[in-house]
């Protein structure tokens, strides 16, 4: 609630609203998505700089949420959406290095995509 970190000072509600779920079905789709995602960016990125990325966007989307709209927010879907965010940045970083044909590079944008749109699946049918 915006407006208790803004009157009572509560800058906890900046980073306890990630580590909060709706239910039992939406902690588990969240640590399934987070360990899969997780690793592939943490290999890519490496542990310190896994850190600096989780923590900035469970900050960075608790802020931007708390700035927004006057309703709760509970659960890590936007570090889920992050690690697919980040996913999509190294596909096009490191483009020329990623080994494969054209078709082998556009399949696995292709893979990205629907791998968004399946948690995106999973994580609205949760959340109601």
């Amino acid at each position: 609630m915006p407006w208790l970190i803004r009157t009572r000072g509560e800058v906890y509600r900046w980073l306890v609203p990630s580590v909060l779920h709706y239910g039992f079905c939406h902690f588990c789709i969240n640590i399934i998505l987070q360990i899969s995602l997780g690793t592939v960016v943490e290999s890519a990125l490496g542990p310190l700089r896994m850190w600096i990325f989780y923590l900035t966007i469970m900050f960075g989307s608790n802020l931007f949420g708390s700035v927004v709209t006057p309703t709760y927010a509970i659960g890590s879907d936007p570090i889920i959406y992050g690690f697919i965010a980040c996913l999509f940045t190294l596909i096009m970083i490191y483009w020329d290095k990623i080994g494969g044909t054209t078709c082998t590079k556009v399949c696995t944008i292709f893979m990205v995509v629907m791998v968004l749109v399946i948690v995106t699946l999973l994580i609205s049918q949760t959340s109601s």
